[in-house]
């Protein structure tokens, strides 16, 4: 009896040491974590320290750090394309109540030209001001032009042309209709590619979306789940990778063998931007309004003469295996589009516009894919060129008013064409 006794006080003093060395740890874990917040909270993004936001007339260090606050709580569930925004209100990101990115300097007049512009977090305004954001400068280009005009931001980050097709629809139920849509689109077709070559159009986090919606997050064996969200195995965890028994690349999943086939995904990919472009035509022709289309610049996609610091940023992105195959993925889809443009299997509303910046040796980008305030006045210029002349081109004279608003609009797209 004695040795049972001793037993279980020998078990007892074991499990309140665990949950006494638990419970520490806890308390330690989470003031480091409070301290590494406030650190992350205080930290410069580095890409605010970049020289294509040298002439900048805001502070590129409080934009970012006002995007990243902000980056937990704007996300919000949507019908159809999964993900969009919340209403937030701040110096230089404000979000409205139908989760829309504000645009500055529309037009106040009742008979305004109305544009929707669709596309990724490039049109969204990443890593710029509102009053910066590709919408606020086509807003201007055509006020400044005498065409008073209301360009609304549907741009949403990591929306590839499926997702923007969807969000059209959707805003067309509404009791608002637009006189252009214009697409600036083209980057984000490889995210949902790089998880799911197989699939058509696969959009950003596919696989993550996908668990959480069939539980496969959630089917781990509840003592499993205690085990690891415990302090205990979080610390044998940081142990094993200091120690060297975990390797960091460990866990690094090889391609799936479908993307080593480039031509093909992209082919793919490229029929199903071919065939969203029918969709909107056919949309256009029966809600009235004029379809544009931009296939937007990327590094490594494109002509620009890159600065030492673009250079830089490409090289790094070269280095990483995933982020290469989709600069060379990239490559491969533009050269499928552009070539079903010249069949005449695209809408005459498309352009290309990936050479924009092939005049520019003066940096524009701060990574992969956004650009600076610099980056989106150009952007602007080229798009509002592009609606101008295909507006004002003579065979078109006859249709330049759309159906949804014959009057208020043909008359504002004909002053277009004065010299």
């Amino acid at each position: 009896m004695s040795t049972l006794k001793t037993g279980f006080a020998l078990l007892t003093i074991i499990l309140l040491t665990i949950a006494g060395t638990e419970g520490l740890l806890r308390i330690v874990f989470a003031i480091h974590d409070s301290a590494s917040d406030q650190v992350a909270t205080s930290d410069i993004d580095e890409r605010a320290l970049l020289p294509a936001y040298r002439d900048a007339d805001y502070d590129p260090v409080e934009l970012w750090r006002e995007i990243w606050a902000g980056t937990n709580v704007w996300l919000a569930y949507e019908p159809y394309t999964v993900w969009s925004r919340k209403p937030v209100t701040g110096k230089y990101v404000n979000v409205n109540r139908d989760g829309h990115r504000v645009t500055t300097d529309n037009s106040t007049d009742p008979d305004a030209l109305k544009i929707w512009m669709f596309g990724g977090s490039t049109t969204w305004g990443m890593a710029v001001p509102d009053a910066y954001t590709l919408p606020s400068y086509l807003t201007r280009r055509f006020n400044d032009a005498g065409i008073p005009t209301v360009v609304s931001n549907y741009g949403e980050t990591g929306y590839i042309s499926t997702q923007d097709l969807l969000a059209l629809i959707r805003a067309l139920q509404g009791d608002e209709k637009p006189d252009l849509v214009v697409f600036y689109e083209g980057a984000n077709e490889p995210l949902g590619l790089i998880d799911q070559p197989h699939m058509v159009t696969p959009h950003y986090l596919i696989n993550r979306i996908r668990d959480l919606f069939e539980g496969r997050a959630t089917t781990r064996h509840p003592a499993l789940t205690l085990l690891h969200e415990s302090a205990l195995f979080r610390l044998a965890t940081s142990i094993s990778h200091r120690i060297g028994l975990i390797r960091p690349d460990a866990a690094v999943a090889t391609f799936p063998s479908a993307l080593e086939d480039i031509p093909a995904v992209a082919a793919t990919a490229a029929r199903a931007y071919e065939n969203n472009l029918q969709i909107v035509t056919a949309l256009a022709d029966e809600f009235g309004f004029r379809p544009y289309f931009f296939w937007q610049p990327r590094l490594g996609v494109g002509k620009k003469p890159l600065d030492p610091t673009e250079t830089e940023l490409l090289e790094q992105i070269r280095n990483i295996p995933q982020r290469d195959w989709k600069i060379r993925f990239s490559n491969e889809l533009r050269a499928r589009v552009d070539e079903a443009n010249r069949d005449h299997r695209l809408h005459p509303h498309f352009h290309d516009i990936a050479d924009v910046f092939s005049a520019t040796p003066a940096p524009v980008y701060v990574d992969w894919v956004h650009v600076s305030h610099t980056g989106n006045a150009l952007l602007a210029d080229r798009i509002f060129a592009g609606i101008r002349a295909e507006t004002c081109a003579s065979p078109n004279r006859k249709a330049i008013a759309p159906v949804a608003r014959p009057d208020s609009t043909g008359r504002q797209l004909t002053a277009l064409c004065k010299d």
